[in-house]
């Protein structure tokens, strides 16, 4: 009887994480990848860039592949996390060695 009871209790609030999944995830919606990367006649076209591993940066950097608002929360200042870093440690590596 127990055993029945659990069961049922672990059935439903299964159920229930099911139902709420995707409205926690409803607030992030990202664009549809097809909207911001190249098309294969794309990367066919620039064929010699691809293969030159050194020229992706000019054509297919993600900077200028993934749209501002994705790219934004990929990329940070560096100076500001340095000065963020010392704060949050509370000291920096050149004042202590």
């Amino acid at each position: 009887m127990k055993l029945m009871k659990c069961l049922k209790n672990v059935f439903f609030i299964f159920v229930i994480l099911i139902l709420l999944a995707p409205q926690s995830f409803a607030g992030d919606k990202y664009p549809d990848p097809e909207k911001y990367l190249p098309s294969h006649e794309d990367m066919q076209a620039n064929k010699r860039l691809i293969d030159d591993p050194r020229s992706l940066n000019e054509k297919f950097h993600p900077s200028k592949i993934l749209p501002p608002e994705i790219w934004a929360k990929l990329v940070f200042d560096i100076d500001e996390m340095k000065a963020l870093w010392a704060e949050v440690v509370g000291f920096k590596a050149p004042d202590v060695v």
